[in-house]
């Protein structure tokens, strides 16, 4: 009885490794390459432009000096996660330790940027949201 036993386990797994490497595939499967489309519409640096909300954001990319990459002529594709103007505003006023407060100017937050924000923290900042 212990005999057949064994014989049982060892024909089980002798089948069960002959049908898995039988089933394997000896060609690896071929995919066609996508051609890649090249992007239609307005660029970030564009949208920055336009949009009004945004300029406290378009501030700080021109300072970080990666407004070239956002203008679109690299061919390269980004999604950028922008902070509007009432966000700037909230990490201004952090970042200056409470002295720009929340109601100031547009022109008070957008010289701070210019003025005290280091431009490799401005880029950082930039790189995080793209």
């Amino acid at each position: 009885m212990r005999f057949l036993n064994k014989l049982k386990s060892g024909l089980f797994a002798l089948l069960s490794s002959a049908a898995i490497l039988v089933s394997c595939n000896k060609d690896p499967e071929q995919f066609i390459e996508p051609d890649p489309v090249p992007p239609t519409g307005t660029t970030i640096a564009q949208q920055l432009d336009d949009n009004p909300n945004d300029s406290l954001f378009r501030r700080l990319v021109i300072h970080s000096g990666l407004m070239p990459l956002l203008s679109g002529g690299n061919n390269n594709t980004y999604t950028v996660f922008v902070a509007d103007n009432n966000a700037m505003k909230v990490a201004i006023n952090a970042f200056s330790g409470g002295l720009v407060p929340l109601n100031a100017p547009d022109a008070v937050f957008s010289g701070f940027i210019t003025a005290n924000l280091p431009q490799t923290t401005a880029a950082s900042i930039v790189a995080y949201n793209i």
